[in-house]
């Protein structure tokens, strides 16, 4: 069974953010590396990015926001990930 966590919720500028699971983050990036002919990336390393990184008491990797103890990355922080992530494998991005 497939569920949608995908989250909007409203800042303190009252802006609406796009939050996924590191899950779907990492499902959505895999799509991207797809189209670009590179190797996937396991889900597990969304995890170590993010939830992983805040239990061990560190900042993460990714753009992430808790809500009601679970940790969700935003869709601003995915995209800065992932452009870096495409440049250092050297993938031209278009903005």
């Amino acid at each position: 069974m497939t569920t949608n966590t995908n989250t909007n919720r409203t800042n303190n500028n009252n802006k609406e953010i796009t939050m996924l699971s590191p899950y779907q983050a990492a499902k959505l990036i895999n799509a991207v590396l797809a189209e670009a002919n590179l190797p996937s990336i396991p889900p597990q390393m969304m995890y170590n990015y993010t939830t992983a990184r805040i239990k061990a008491g560190k900042a993460t990797l990714i753009g992430t926001v808790i809500v009601d103890g679970k940790v969700y990355v935003t869709e601003q922080g995915l995209n800065e990930w992932l452009a870096k992530y495409l440049a250092k494998k050297g993938v031209e991005v278009k903005a």
